[in-house]
């Protein structure tokens, strides 16, 4: 009887649990009665999460960046933290589940009445759960005569978050007399690791308005920066993308008061997807010489990466402006990516951009205008076909708002990537059936066009070292239909 030999095969799997929107009612009150509200910027993210069976919880946090007038036209400037929590349910939750969460500010309304400004946000949660997969396959086995198969599983799947201060400094170009707003993001120019090292570069793109003895004025700075982190064994990058939490603005100011600089100061987590690949070897079929083997075989499923692309993106876009005045600054700058599609070799990201432009009007009075430039961008992903699923983030850098042509240009900092998800087909569990033996001593078989040496040596129930000893000039695939004699022992 022949004895099968099992071993467990684990494979891990990205699964997607799906999306949620969940909206915040915020109740900001102010010193004084606000008569216009000038821009608001919202940064979300997810601070804990916790995971039993069928369910995971978590808690997250909404920094709102409002800029305001009171009733004398004075502008103001405010930051606002506020917590919510939410939850997500799905059969492929248990306590060791590692969850995957992405947000996005879908949409922000404001409404003022006296000093209480009410702030609504939407924002948008997706969940991918990593979960591992394990199942005994047959391996080998005593007196079986086995087809090895190896394939490729990815045995450790997971996510990891690390957290770093990202500094920059700009001499102030006129006297500033307050600073109303601090606003920065980061964009992720190349991800990469080696021996347990995940290295990040980037750039830190900052944003400081403030007041001059009579007017508004923005600066804007841009410094590139480079982190290391630790990433467990042998591990490497799938995507990682990076939230800024919080932004703070310091001025420092010459002992006469007539020059000065800034220096910004961000809060950034770094995500980071990471896997690690493995070749496992199991066999694909299986028989016995005297007997039949009924083979029962199961599917083991694994997420495979296939790849992924950081690029940056130059756009210009013509936009209708229907106000006239000189431009202040372009803030609250941000990039929601509405549909990612993969094609062949390549995966093709839509969106719209956001802003607040701030103006002067005729009369001398700040104002403000909500701009959205859609976009659709194709990045080229090797390996990637329309069977793949994709992932996109993009943040906005170096943008510029010309009132006058009615014109944004922008650059599009764009992280890109792509897995599928397999099935592997396994054989895990192998019973025997015995049946009695009636060959001659030699035996004429017709072998098949496209018929392989194993399947001949299965049919005849021998190795196929046993047939290629008789028929040395066999090939491993039958090119013609052929006739082959085999000899059997009596």
């Amino acid at each position: 009887m022949a004895n099968a030999q099992f071993d467990n095969i684990l494979a891990c799997e990205k699964i997607y649990l799906g999306k949620m929107q969940t909206s915040q009612n915020i109740r900001i009150a102010t010193k004084d009665n606000v008569s216009n509200i000038l821009s608001v910027g919202v940064d979300s993210w997810i601070n804990s999460s916790e995971c039993v069976e069928g369910e995971a919880s978590f808690s997250g946090r909404s920094n709102i960046r409002l800029l305001y007038c009171d009733e004398s036209g004075i502008p103001y400037g405010l930051n606002y933290n506020a917590d919510y929590n939410d939850r997500f349910i799905s059969k492929y939750i248990n306590a060791a589940t590692r969850i995957l969460f992405e947000v996005a500010v879908v949409d922000h309304k404001t409404e003022q009445a006296g000093n209480v400004i009410n702030v609504r946000v939407l924002l948008e949660i997706t969940a991918y759960a990593f979960c591992n997969n394990t199942v005994a396959a047959l391996v080998g086995g005593e007196d079986m005569f086995v087809r090895l198969e190896d394939c490729q599983v990815c045995d450790t799947y997971g996510v990891t978050q690390f957290n770093a201060q990202l500094s920059d400094e700009m001499p102030a170009e006129n006297a500033v007399s307050g600073v109303l707003l601090a606003e920065s993001n980061v964009s992720v120019d190349e991800i990469s690791v080696a021996e347990g090292v995940v290295t990040i570069r980037g750039a830190l793109h900052g944003t400081v308005v403030y007041t001059t003895e009579d007017k508004v004025a923005s600066q804007r700075c841009t410094s590139e920066f480079t982190r290391e982190f630790p990433l467990q064994g042998n591990s490497t990058v799938v995507y990682g993308y990076a939230n800024v939490r919080n932004t703070k603005v310091r001025l420092e100011l010459s002992e006469d008061q007539q020059s000065g600089s800034f220096s910004i100061e961000s809060n950034v987590c770094f995500t980071v997807v990471y896997c690690s690949m493995t070749i496992v070897s199991k066999v694909a079929d299986a028989y016995i010489k005297n007997g039949t083997l009924l083979l029962k075989k199961s599917m083991l499923p694994c997420t495979l990466p296939v790849g992924s692309q950081c690029v940056k993106r130059d756009i210009r876009q013509t936009f209708a402006f229907d106000v006239k005045g000189e431009k202040v600054a372009q803030i609250g700058c941000t990039a929601v990516v509405t549909r990612c599609a993969t094609e062949k070799d390549s995966v093709s990201v839509e969106g719209v951009l956001t802003m607040s432009v701030l103006y002067y009007d005729q009369q001398q009075n700040l104002q403000n205008a909500m701009l959205e430039v859609p976009f659709s961008q194709t990045v080229t992903v090797s390996g990637c076909d329309q069977d793949c699923l994709a992932w996109a983030s993009v943040t906005v850098s170096d943008v510029d708002v010309d009132v006058r042509t009615e014109t944004v240009t922008a650059t599009l900092n764009m992280c890109v990537s792509c897995w599928q998800n397999k099935q592997t087909e396994v054989i895990s569990n192998v019973e025997e059936k015995a049946e009695e033996q009636c060959a001659s001593a030699i035996e004429i078989f017709h072998a098949r066009k496209g018929q392989t040496l194993w399947d001949l040596a299965k049919s005849l129930r021998m190795s196929e070292e046993e047939v290629r000893s008789f028929n040395p000039d066999i090939a491993d695939v039958i090119a013609d239909d052929v006739r082959i004699a085999v000899y059997h022992k009596l």
